[in-house]
């Protein structure tokens, strides 16, 4: 199954948080780290049926990733007339929650099921398992440290 790659959307210019207004330079650097640990391991498992959980969570996270750099753009441009208060009131609560539920959902193998029969599948089931918990915890560690950026944790 060939996915789309998420990563040729056009994004708003936000490379350098270091430039960026410091009220939105936190949430711009932990976007970034999040985006490019999902672009690490994305392609590794885009074509793997296997992994199809996985990919499903790692796509909304990169929706959530899309919706918060359309706001800081849309914050960014002064002609949007989007103000502070509104701006970080969307991301401490709207978007905040909306990115923590994601990151609590375990992406679990609801289509693989393996024949109780064969140790060979049985063995594969628990890789699988085993790698996506993995992979799994390190997007939820970076996913978590955006979350906390947008309650002004960090």
């Amino acid at each position: 199954m060939r996915r789309p790659n998420p990563n040729l959307r056009q994004r708003p210019a936000l490379k350098n948080p270091d430039e960026l207004p410091f009220v939105v330079s936190g949430y711009v650097r932990h976007l970034l780290e999040l985006r490019r640990v999902i672009d690490v391991y994305l392609p590794l498992i885009a074509e793997l049926p296997s992994f199809e959980h996985l990919q499903r969570s790692l796509d909304e996270l990169t929706r959530h990733i899309e919706e918060i750099e359309d706001w800081i753009a849309k914050y960014l441009d002064e002609s949007s007339g989007l103000d502070f208060q509104d701006f970080d009131f969307e991301m401490r609560h709207l978007i905040s929650d909306a990115l923590e539920t994601t990151l609590d959902s375990y992406p679990t193998a609801g289509g693989v099921i393996p024949d109780p029969a064969s140790a060979n599948e049985e063995q594969m089931q628990s890789d699988i398992e085993s790698l996506t918990e993995q992979i799994w915890q390190v997007v939820r560690g970076q996913g978590y440290k955006l979350h906390a950026s947008l309650h002004g944790a960090l």
